[in-house]
C-alpha cells in the first residue's frame, strides 16, 4: 500500500459529513460552455483522457506571465473540478513558443506528463506524475529523464502495467526509456538512429503486457528529402520482438513537412495507423500492423477514398475495435479554398473501404471551411461519434458532432458541441469510463485563449450522462486502497415504469469484490463489524446478491449492474418501485489496509422515481 493510502484511510475513517454535496457541474448549454481556465493572457494545446472514476482529467499550456507553463485540472463524473479555478501548476516555464507534449493516465487512475522543461538553465525532458488528489508523486519538479543531451523535443508517455514508458526525439535520433512508477529508472534507454537522415518520433502507445509501439517519422536526407513512416516495438526487457530494422509502413513518397502521424492499438495489440503523404499528391491512407509486426494491407497503405479530391489530417479513434478500424479526414477541393470532413470504414482482415470508394460525407466540401476532425468508438465498437470544427468567417468557428451506425449510415444527427461563433483551436475529445464524450479546446471568445469543455452524452445532449441519482449526503465515504473514496450513482432513467436503470460503482481497488445495497431509508452506521467504511442506509436493508449481481472491479475498479425495478430487494422478499418512493444505494466492497484485507462501503445515493 502507499504511503498516501495508508494516511488518508487514518485520517478518513471517523469523520462525519454534514455539508451539502456540491451540485453538478457539466454545462447544460453548448452557448456557455463551462470554463477550465480563462486566467489572463492565453491558454492554449488542451488535452483530455478519462479517469477510472467516470471524470477526466485535463492538461494545458498556460501564457501567462513569464512562459507557456504546464497545468492539469481533474473532474470527477459530476463535473465538479478538483483543484481549484486554475488548476495545479505543473511546470513554471520560460519558453516563449510551444511544442507537442506527452499526457497520459496510469492503470491505478495517476496523470503523467512528458514536457520540454528549461527551468534548470537547459532544455531537458521532463516527466510528473499526479495522484487523483493532486500529490505530485515524483516530488514537485518531477524527474528529469534528460541530462543536457542536446536537442530534445516532442515527447511522449505510456502509463503500462507497472511500467512507465517515455519517448522523445533527441538530435537526429529517437529515444525510449523505461521507468518504474515511482519515476526511477527501469531497463530501457535505448536510441533508434538512422544510417542518414534523422528519426523523428511521432507517436507511442502501449502493446500487449507491458511493451510499447511507437512510429517514427524518418527524414531521409535533408529538409526537403522524403519523409517516411517506420515503427517499432520494443518490450520491457529492452528485446526488439521484431527485429533490430525498424518496419516500413510509407516510403512510396512523403510525409508533408511538420506532420506527425498519430496511431492507436487494440485489446490485441494490433495497431491501425493512418497519415497523409505530400508526394506524389495530397491523400490519406491507413494501415493494420498486426501485434507480431506483420503489415496486414498492402504495403504502403489503402488509400481512405479512390475519388477525384485532395484529403489531408487523418485522425483514428483513441482505441478501436478489431471489427471497426475508422478514419476521419479532412476532405478538401484542388485549390484548397474549401473544405469538409469524411469518413471511412474497413475491414480489418482484408483492408477493404466498407463505406464506398468516397467514403461517407459528414460535412460536405464548402466555404464554412471544416476542420479538427476527430472520431470516437463506444464501448462496443459500432458506434462513431466524429467530431469537427467549421470556420464560415474569420473568428465565427463552431463544433459540431454527429454519430453513424457500423454501416456509416446517421445514427445521431448533427449537434451542437459550442455553439457561440468565435475563434477556437487545438479541438480535443476522449470518451468517458460511463460513456459520453468531454470536447475541450482553446477559445478566444474573452481574450487571447481560454480552456472551454463540453460533455455531451452518447446522443448528443449536452451536460448528460444519463445520471439521474443525486449524492445521498448522508455520511462520507472512507478512501480505500485505491487511494480514493469509491462512489455510488444510477444511470437511466427516473421512471419507476420505464424499468431503466444501471448501478454503477467506482474507484473500487482494482479487482475488488463488491455489491449494491438498498433501502427506503437514510441511516449512518460508523464502521460495523470489522469494515473500515461507513453504512448510510437504514431501515430495512435489502441486498442485490443474486447470480451474477456479485461483480468484480476488473482493473478499472469499477462495476455495474442493470436492475428490475419490480424485482428489488429487501429482507423480507422482492417488491416493486412505486412512482413517488425515494430509494437509497449503496455498495459494500473487500479493501486492503496496512493490517491486511477490509470491507468497506461507497458513499451513498438516492432516486426520487417518478
Amino acid at each position: 500500500m502507499s504511503i498516501r493510502t495508508a494516511s488518508s484511510l487514518l485520517l478518513a475513517a471517523s469523520l462525519l459529513s454534514a455539508a451539502t454535496a456540491a451540485a453538478p457541474q457539466w454545462s447544460t448549454d453548448t452557448s456557455t460552455n463551462q470554463v477550465v481556465t480563462d486566467a489572463a493572457s492565453d491558454q492554449n494545446q488542451p488535452k483530455v483522457l478519462p479517469t477510472r472514476g467516470g471524470g477526466y482529467w485535463v492538461s494545458w499550456f498556460d501564457g501567462i506571465g513569464t512562459g507557456w507553463d504546464v497545468r492539469l485540472q481533474r473532474y470527477d463524473v459530476q463535473g465538479i473540478a478538483a483543484f481549484g479555478p486554475e488548476g495545479i501548476l505543473v511546470a513554471d516555464r520560460n519558453f516563449s513558443s510551444t511544442q507537442d507534449y506527452g499526457f497520459a493516465v496510469t492503470p491505478e487512475g495517476d496523470a503523467l506528463l512528458a514536457f520540454r522543461d528549461d527551468r534548470s538553465g537547459t532544455v531537458e525532458i521532463t516527466v510528473a506524475s499526479y495522484s487523483p488528489d493532486g500529490t505530485p508523486l515524483f516530488g514537485p519538479a518531477g524527474v528529469a529523464v534528460t541530462n543536457n543531451d542536446g536537442f530534445v523535443a516532442s515527447p511522449r508517455i505510456i502509463g503500462g502495467t507497472g511500467v512507465i514508458w517515455v519517448g522523445w526525439t533527441q538530435n537526429s535520433s529517437t529515444r525510449l526509456r523505461s521507468l518504474r512508477l515511482d519515476g526511477t529508472p527501469e531497463l530501457v534507454d535505448q536510441l533508434f538512429t538512422p544510417n542518414a537522415g534523422s528519426y523523428s518520433l511521432s507517436d507511442m502507445q502501449p502493446a500487449s503486457g507491458s511493451d510499447v509501439t511507437f512510429t517514427v517519422v524518418h527524414a531521409t536526407g535533408g529538409f526537403t528529402s522524403p519523409r517516411h513512416l517506420l515503427m517499432q516495438k520494443i518490450m520491457r526487457s529492452g528485446v526488439l520482438p521484431w527485429g533490430a530494422a525498424l518496419t516500413p509502413i510509407f516510403t512510396a513518397g512523403s510525409l508533408q513537412i511538420g506532420a506527425f502521424p498519430k496511431f492507436t492499438n487494440g485489446f490485441s495489440g494490433s495497431s491501425f495507423l493512418t497519415w497523409y503523404s505530400s508526394s506524389p499528391s495530397l491523400q490519406c491512407f491507413a494501415q493494420l500492423v498486426d501485434n507480431d509486426g506483420t503489415v496486414r494491407w498492402q504495403a504502403n497503405g489503402v488509400p481512405v477514398a479512390t475519388t477525384p479530391g485532395v484529403r489531408v489530417d487523418p485522425e483514428v479513434p483513441q482505441a478501436f475495435n478489431q471489427f471497426a478500424p475508422i478514419v476521419v479526414w479532412r476532405e478538401q477541393n484542388a485549390g484548397q479554398s474549401q473544405s469538409g470532413i469524411s469518413a471511412q470504414r474497413f475491414d480489418a482482415q482484408t483492408g477493404a473501404r466498407l463505406w464506398g470508394d468516397a467514403g461517407v460525407t459528414i460535412s460536405p466540401v464548402g466555404t464554412q471551411l471544416s476542420s479538427s476532425p476527430g472520431v470516437l468508438l463506444d464501448g462496443t465498437g459500432q458506434l462513431a461519434t466524429i467530431t469537427w470544427e467549421e470556420s464560415p468567417s474569420f473568428n465565427s468557428d463552431r463544433i459540431f458532432a454527429t454519430a453513424l451506425d457500423a454501416d456509416g449510415a446517421t445514427a445521431v444527427p448533427t449537434y451542437d458541441i459550442a455553439s457561440t461563433p468565435s475563434g477556437k483551436s487545438r479541438v480535443t475529445s476522449a470518451r468517458g469510463l460511463i460513456g459520453g464524450m468531454l470536447t475541450a479546446w482553446s477559445d478566444n471568445r474573452s481574450d487571447g485563449g481560454d480552456i472551454l469543455i463540453q460533455l455531451t452524452g452518447d446522443d448528443g445532449t449536452p451536460g448528460s450522462l444519463g445520471i439521474v441519482s443525486n449524492p445521498a449526503q448522508l455520511c462520507v465515504g472512507v478512501p480505500n486502497f485505491s487511494g480514493e473514496t469509491a462512489v455510488s450513482f444510477v444511470v437511466g432513467s427516473a421512471s419507476a415504469q420505464a424499468n431503466d436503470q444501471t448501478l454503477w460503482t467506482v474507484n473500487l481497488p482494482s479487482f475488488s469484490f463488491s455489491f449494491f445495497l438498498t433501502s427506503t431509508s437514510p441511516g449512518f452506521v460508523m464502521a460495523p463489524g470489522s469494515s473500515i467504511g461507513n453504512i448510510c442506509l437504514g431501515g430495512d436493508i435489502g441486498r442485490f446478491m443474486g447470480p451474477g449481481q456479485v461483480l468484480n472491479g476488473g482493473p478499472t475498479g469499477s462495476v455495474q449492474l442493470s436492475i428490475d425495478l419490480t424485482q428489488q430487494p429487501t429482507p423480507t422478499g422482492l417488491v416493486s418501485v412505486m412512482s413517488g418512493e425515494q430509494w437509497y444505494y449503496q455498495a459494500w466492497f473487500r479493501d486492503l489496509t496496512p493490517l491486511g484485507p477490509a470491507s468497506n462501503f461507497t458513499e451513498a445515493c438516492s432516486v426520487v422515481y417518478q
